[in-house]
């Protein structure tokens, strides 16, 4: 392990996050390293906004999934290497999903 991992893990217990959360930070900060190949205090602004972009056009995640990834990294900068931290990324607009309506029989049958 990585002292920066160790870093970031010790944070987030302190900071009393939960276990998924704590999951969650990790993987999308080593999954930023992996594309990279190199460790994410070492990743500048530049890199950051194409790394977003490329989560976002070409792995069409979620807006969620996007935003659990830029937490991490606003994470790390802000609490880990006492940064500060503001890049220019657009997130993917909310999908809105249509109600799921009843029947009439499907009424009926309730009452």
């Amino acid at each position: 392990m990585t002292p920066l991992r160790q870093r970031v893990i010790d944070e987030i217990r302190l900071r009393g996050y939960s276990p998924r959360t704590e999951e969650s930070y990790i993987n999308a900060l080593a999954q930023l390293a992996n594309y990279y190949d190199k460790s994410p205090d070492l990743i500048n602004k530049e890199e950051l906004e194409a790394y977003f972009r490329y989560v976002n056009l070409t792995q069409h995640l979620s807006r969620a999934t996007i935003a659990v990834k830029l937490n991490a990294v606003n994470f790390l900068y802000k609490y880990v290497l006492q940064r500060s931290f503001s890049i220019d990324i657009v997130l993917p607009k909310k999908a809105h999903k249509i109600p799921i309506l009843l029947t009439r029989d499907e009424v009926h049958r309730l009452f």
